[in-house]
């Protein structure tokens, strides 16, 4: 079995830093897809592609951690599986990709130097995901797109949101049998 994780709105606390950096409470971000879209790329304007993403501050990284580390024992793959987002310029993707592992190296350096974390995927665009889908696997997203066209490609999807978090962590401890011991 594999777990794989998404980073952005999972892992790392992409609404919390657009809202910082607007002033827009994160539940108006969330409410309205619009007007988040267009705040996420005003930050990145800001800092540039590079340090929107490696200064996202991690979501609940104690409790991903915890659960990582117990999928591991298990002898369960632990993946990252995230998408940049960019197809042009070729540039684009690149800095996506050194923002994020740089985000990782800083909060999960641990857990790939333990052997916890196994790979650090990258995709060009989330739809694309789905290829990763096997009857063993099970993605946690938060894009409800992303975990419908996951599922039905015959994957395992948990659609993540973060005011639910306690209980869709417990549903991925049974999903991957953790609750069995």
């Amino acid at each position: 079995m594999i777990v794989y994780f998404d980073m952005d709105g999972v892992l790392a606390d992409l609404v919390g830093a657009m809202s910082e950096f607007t002033g827009i409470p994160a539940e108006v971000l969330h409410g309205n897809p619009q007007v988040s879209h267009q705040r996420y790329l005003e930050r990145r304007a800001a800092l540039g592609i590079y340090e929107s993403f490696r200064s996202l501050k991690p979501l609940r990284a104690s409790e991903w951690k915890t659960l990582m580390r117990a999928l591991h024992a298990r002898e369960i793959r632990v993946e990252i599986l995230t998408a940049y987002g960019v197809q042009d310029p070729l540039e684009m993707g690149d800095e996506v990709h050194r923002g994020k592992a740089d985000f990782l190296r800083e909060h999960y350096g641990d857990l790939f130097a333990e052997g916890v974390i196994k790979r650090f995927n990258g995709v060009a665009k989330s739809g694309q995901k789905k290829f990763y889908a096997t009857p063993e696997s099970i993605l946690i997203d938060d894009f409800a797109r992303n975990c419908r066209e996951f599922s039905a490609a015959g994957g395992v999807a948990v659609h993540y949101v973060e005011d639910s978090h306690d209980e869709l962590l417990e549903l991925v401890r049974d999903l991957a049998g953790l609750n069995e011991w």
